[in-house]
């Protein structure tokens, strides 16, 4: 099987195909059971459905692609020097995190989510939708103005530090050993799988 890092498009194919023939090598990659392996993992620890986190990964490693290189590929390779810099950062935070002030958020019910808000002209165009729910979450990626929007909203900046210590309760071990088997896979693969899965946090 040809390995993601190693995929590359001929630019002088049929635009379209090359789009599928690099969608359905995002497919083949998460669908490893390597990969497949640490959502399910990482979906637990999160209290997330796996189907979410897979569908996070397809959309961070398909933007990963660099088309305007002079050799189109996927720009995800392993880095010893970020990885072990992260490594060392997520330990800390796991074993320090009684001392650190993480935020200590709580389950909140919601009706309905706005996703991937830029400007604030969609918040303007969408508000009077989100008006008729009781609950509502904005996921932006850019600072916005929250004038006109009504008091039950809220805002989570997706670029924002996501930890909190109602996460890591109870998972100190095995947070250590998820962030030990990501480092160990991205040496093993030669992949940066910490900028896959803790995308935000880069």
């Amino acid at each position: 099987m040809e390995k993601i890092k190693d995929f590359r498009i001929n630019l002088n194919s049929d635009s379209l195909e090359n789009v599928k023939k690099i969608k359905d090598k995002v497919e083949n990659f998460v669908s490893e059971n390597d990969i497949k392996n640490l959502s399910f993992s990482l979906s637990s620890l999160l209290d997330i459905p796996v189907e979410v986190i897979n569908k996070k990964i397809k959309q961070i490693v398909y933007n990963h692609f660099d088309y305007y290189d002079k050799d189109p590929k996927f720009k995800i390779n392993f880095s010893f020097f970020s990885s072990i810099k992260y490594f060392f950062l997520f330990t800390v935070l796991i074993l320090f995190k009684k001392k650190l002030k993480l935020q200590d958020n709580k389950k909140k019910k919601i009706d309905i989510i706005l996703d991937n808000v830029e400007k604030n002209y969609v918040l303007e165009k969408f508000n009077k939708t989100l008006s008729y729910f009781d609950s509502c979450l904005i996921l932006h990626n850019k600072s916005l103005s929250r004038k006109k929007i009504h008091k039950n909203t809220l805002f989570f900046l997706t670029h924002s530090f996501f930890f909190s210590n109602s996460i890591l309760k109870g998972k100190t071990i095995l947070f250590l050993k998820f962030i030990t088997k990501l480092f160990y896979l991205s040496k093993k693969k030669e992949l940066n799988l910490i900028k896959i899965f803790f995308y935000n946090f880069l």
